[in-house]
């Protein structure tokens, strides 16, 4: 009979979803090849979208809210002519103009329309077909019922927003933006300052943070993926490192985190090491100090 304990997994792992799967079709097949049951992850992409889906392994999962509000860089494309219900390619369809009809569109006026209109802080409505809740419900699960939904806008920050030369009607582009921005907005909304119904046609996430797709396993690989430490991918404030037998390690085992708060002078996440190995994350706001991430036993 074997006794040995399963070794413990904690930490993230770089998955280039494929188009078709949801992202939490990616969640259970990381489960199934990694022999670990939590995992989490760190921002959707819809079933057609492929790119960087950043999974969370073990006590890894508490750090969600740190990967989730990071800036991402998207690129795809937005297709002109059609604009869909859904914002998106897999919509039907609900207003079309034929090319005959389009003004005329060239990239220096697509991005002069964009410096004025889609960078920086602005504005954006989400599309009624999103996860946002409306009196406890989804917003897609109201309009697949046929259901009016009324979404308010809200603040979303657009950086580097880079197109090509549209071809056949198709805009390339590149798009660098804040957590909570709906790509599927931006096409629908660029479409409509060209005066051009539109939708999004394609989309991959190329980098979360710092962290890119670049550097991804692809789903096939999900048993052999390399597991990140959380404190390469975090943009941490300090370490302390600190051997098992010192008597601030004696105080942590019991919960007095206090005695940290001299040593962690700014604000931000400060790691804890203990004999060399990661042992718990903190985070310093103000005179308040909360602890995110635990490998220390008691």
């Amino acid at each position: 009979m074997n006794n040995e304990r399963p070794v413990e997994k904690h930490g993230l792992v770089l998955l280039d979803k494929p188009e078709g799967p949801t992202s939490h079709d990616m969640v259970d097949a990381a489960r199934r090849a990694l022999g670990v049951r939590r995992i989490g992850h760190a921002g959707t992409l819809d079933p057609f979208a492929t790119g960087l889906l950043l999974l969370l392994v073990g006590e890894a999962t508490r750090l969600q809210d740190y990967f989730l509000h990071r800036d991402k860089v998207y690129e795809g494309v937005i297709a002109l002519g059609v604009e869909t219900d859904t914002g998106d390619l897999t919509g039907k369809p609900v207003r079309e103009l034929a090319p005959a009809h389009w003004p005329k569109i060239e990239a220096p006026m697509i991005r002069a329309i964009i410096a004025e209109h889609f960078s920086g802080e602005i504005q954006q409505t989400p599309p009624v077909f999103s996860a946002l809740k409306v009196d406890g419900q989804r917003a897609y699960a109201l309009a697949r019922s046929g259901r009016e939904v009324v979404l308010s806008p809200r603040k979303v920050t657009l950086g580097a927003f880079v197109i090509s030369e549209p071809v056949d009607g198709r805009i390339p582009f590149r798009l660098r933006c804040s957590s909570g921005t709906y790509v599927r907005s931006v096409a629908v909304d660029l479409g409509k300052a060209l005066g051009i119904p539109a939708h999004l046609h394609s989309l991959r996430r190329a980098a979360i943070g710092d962290l890119s797709v670049s550097g991804a396993c692809q789903a096939a690989e999900l048993g052999s993926a390399p597991i990140l430490p959380v404190e390469k991918c975090l943009p941490l404030a300090g370490e302390l490192t600190l051997t098992g037998d010192h008597p601030t390690v004696a105080g942590l085992r019991k919960g007095r985190w206090q005695l940290l708060m001299r040593d962690m002078k700014t604000e931000g996440l400060w790691a804890v090491r203990v004999d060399g190995d990661l042992a718990q994350i903190y985070e310093r706001e103000g005179e308040k100090l909360r602890m995110t991430y635990n490998l220390l036993k008691g």
